[in-house]
């Protein structure tokens, strides 16, 4: 503990000398060192509380961005830890991958120094900085942003708002007929899963209402709710449509939903089930029939198939259903089970998959990438993103658990779209999935590798 008081003593000593400091800002100091009595005995944690998390951790909300800076300053302030040479020409000529022959001519050798120079990565590189590289695409998207702005801004063709033209009035009536055939059509298939799809559904005359198992009531919620964000939906666009047809609707909600889709934007009262950015409308449509498609055909199998993420508006309750199933099969309380994953060695889901889990597809692995050779996490520089193997994950019962010998990162899994920026906060993470890594943990960590569960580009695989 000598460390941290002897450091915080001089900064005090120091600044009583020269009287720069409130009483105020001294007491503080003084919680400080006890914070620090009060957090550890070992003068090493110490001072990386001291020097690390106080100055850079104390404003960080999220818990994944926090956990990165604290990895991050463990690895500058130990004692392995080796300074940076300065900048200048030996720095250069270091960072080069050899050297000129000592028998070559003044322009062979000058030719050579060349050829190495030009494979040094590019300053305009985010990793020249060390910044991800998945943020080359984020700052071309905001370069191009601001340039069509100043190009707006230089054309001068703003004019006010006024009512819409007669080509503008064709495309929104044909967008909005076209909404509602879509959205019949998914009602009509959902209606035809059973009578159990949805709350309020009632059972045949004279047959009682059995009790589903949780994995089934877990689907038949979803689906319940999907079908009731069609029908709200359904009733929006055919108030539009005799809005467009007819007489101006008083309705403010009707007036506010033609003037979202007039602009090109999904009214923000059907965006439940947005992963991430809004999308165009008719994009929205499909992201809809893509998922009554997945909702019918877990209705129908129920066991044995693989699941989406993407395709739920709830999916922690997946799992929550997945140990009560667990727990109520052995006569066991809910607690004594915790969720275990493991990655399957191929893409493909298991072919004889059993009852006793579930399997997981459509991940997506950003800021790293997965060798199927060795089955683990390893670095990559380029921005592209490569999808993860299928992960079977089961409830076993809680016990000891042993220690891996492969290092293993807690990768956390968000919904989301391809190619799409998600938010990383650490409420919004679904599940985190125990992956082996090449590399550190601590790595994986401060290069902020996730996982993204996608809907499926085409409309014939799950």
């Amino acid at each position: 503990r000598c460390v941290p008081i002897s450091l915080f003593s001089s900064c005090a000593i120091h600044s009583l000398t020269r009287s720069c400091r409130s009483q105020v800002e001294l007491w503080q100091g003084f919680k400080a060192q006890e914070r620090l009595s009060r957090l550890t005995d070992s003068p090493k944690e110490a001072l990386w509380e001291l020097a690390g998390n106080i100055p850079y951790g104390g404003h960080i909300l999220d818990s994944g961005d926090a956990e990165a800076t604290r990895s991050l300053c463990q690895q500058c302030l130990a004692p392995s830890a080796h300074r940076m040479p300065g900048p200048g020409l030996p720095t250069l000529l270091a960072a080069l991958q050899g050297s000129p022959g000592p028998g070559l001519s003044e322009e062979e050798a000058a030719a050579t120094t060349q050829a190495l120079i030009r494979q040094l990565p590019s300053p305009m590189e985010p990793a020249w900085v060390g910044l991800c590289n998945s943020l080359k695409g984020e700052l071309a998207a905001g370069r191009s942003q601001a340039m069509l702005a100043a190009l707006q801004v230089a054309q001068g063709l703003w004019q006010p708002r006024g009512p819409p033209s007669i080509p503008q009035r064709a495309a929104l009536q044909e967008l909005v007929g076209q909404g509602l055939e879509v959205v019949q059509e998914l009602a009509g298939q959902l209606k035809e899963c059973g009578w159990e799809v949805g709350v309020r559904g009632l059972p045949p005359k004279g047959q009682p209402r059995p009790k589903p198992r949780p994995l089934q009531r877990f689907l038949l919620e979803e689906a319940g709710g999907f079908l009731a964000l069609l029908q709200q939906v359904q009733r929006d666009l055919q108030c539009g449509q005799e809005h467009l047809q007819g007489p101006p609707c008083s309705s403010p909600r009707c007036a506010a939903i033609l003037h979202e889709l007039e602009q090109g934007r999904v009214p923000p009262h059907w965006l439940r089930y947005t992963l991430a950015s809004p999308p165009a409308p008719q994009a929205w449509l499909e992201t809809l029939r893509c998922r009554c498609r997945l909702l019918c055909y877990y209705l129908k199998a129920q066991t044995g198939v693989p699941y989406r993420l993407a395709a739920f508006l709830h999916p922690r309750r997946l799992f929550l259903a997945l140990r009560q199933e667990t727990a109520r099969a052995a006569k066991q309380e809910l607690h004594c089970y915790a969720l275990e994953q493991q990655v399957l060695p191929t893409m493909l889901p298991p072919s004889n998959a059993h009852d006793k889990g579930l399997c997981l597809t459509g991940l997506e692995l950003r800021h790293a990438a997965w060798d199927m050779h060795s089955g683990q996490l390893k670095e990559t520089l380029p921005a592209q993103s490569c999808q993860l193997p299928a992960i079977w994950v089961q409830a076993t019962f809680r016990s000891w658990k042993t220690r891996p010998c492969v290092p293993t990162y807690q990768c956390p899994v968000f919904l989301g779209a391809p190619n799409a920026f998600v938010p990383l906060g650490s409420q919004q993470a679904i599940i985190h999935v125990a992956l082996p890594c090449q590399m550190a943990p601590e790595v994986c960590a401060q290069q902020r590798v996730y996982a993204v569960s996608v809907l499926p580009e085409d409309n014939t695989s799950p």
